[in-house]
């Protein structure tokens, strides 16, 4: 059953949800010991957060390298950076610093 197409396709969403809920408890876990520990909340901003959000291509990318998928690892990178690009990119022009 795990290689048919539904099985495929239920591994691909077990493992996205692991992802997701990993990088979310690593960045509440982080951020409740920085604040405990009196961290400033822009230091927490520009370090865990950032790790976290950028957690799930990682992940993405080590699986990948380790089952000789290299095209899939330098995609995600590439599609993680233009994403983000596009983003800043967009509040840039919202808040009219462009």
């Amino acid at each position: 059953w795990l290689d048919s197409p539904a099985g495929a396709g239920g591994r691909f969403l077990l493992g996205a949800l692991v992802v997701i809920l990993g990088s979310r408890l690593l960045v509440d876990g982080a951020v409740a010991l920085a604040t405990r520990m009196g961290v400033p909340s822009i230091v927490v901003g520009l370090t865990v957060v950032a790790i976290g959000t950028s957690l799930p291509e990682i992940i993405t990318a080590v699986g990948s390298a380790r089952r000789s998928v290299s095209d899939l690892a330098v995609g995600n990178v590439l599609g993680a950076n233009i994403a983000g690009f596009e983003r800043v990119a967009r509040a840039m022009l919202a808040l009219g610093l462009v």
